[in-house]
């Protein structure tokens, strides 16, 4: 079961959710972790990054806040540019995010399985980063 954001940030706030060894130390290194992983879809390697938003983000309270206001750093997930960004199946261009979670499933459960991919919680990085702004480069 995944954890609401607000739940997530008083466990980093409080102290009990504190970086685990395999946590990236940057924006830069979870980035090139991400794109190492092939597209969630379709296992294409040569992919962008996707920030989730809306949809299933929305019941976990990590929705951006409208459009053009990016989602967390630490919650991106790896698609082939067609389901991104560049053609009618893509979550950010023609299909929109409700229909491709209805097509695709929840981006909350891809952020789940590329967490399980790396060894540590996109989630639980994207709130620790909430609250400690993350290192941009190396």
């Amino acid at each position: 079961m995944l954890m609401r954001r607000d739940e997530l940030v008083a466990l980093v706030e409080s102290g009990t959710l504190i970086p685990g060894p395999a946590w990236p130390r940057s924006v830069k290194e979870h980035h090139e972790r991400v794109r190492a992983i092939p597209c969630v879809i379709t296992h294409y390697r040569f992919n962008t990054l996707h920030h989730c938003h809306g949809g299933s983000m929305i019941d976990l309270g990590w929705d951006s806040g409208g459009a053009g206001r990016k989602q967390s750093d630490a919650l991106v997930i790896p698609l082939k540019a067609e389901l991104h960004c560049a053609g009618l199946d893509g979550i950010d261009s023609g299909m929109g995010v409700d229909t491709w979670e209805s097509w695709y499933g929840p981006q909350s459960g891809h952020l789940a399985a590329i967490g399980a991919s790396l060894g540590y919680s996109l989630f639980e990085l994207a709130a620790w980063w909430s609250v400690h702004s993350p290192k941009r480069g190396r």
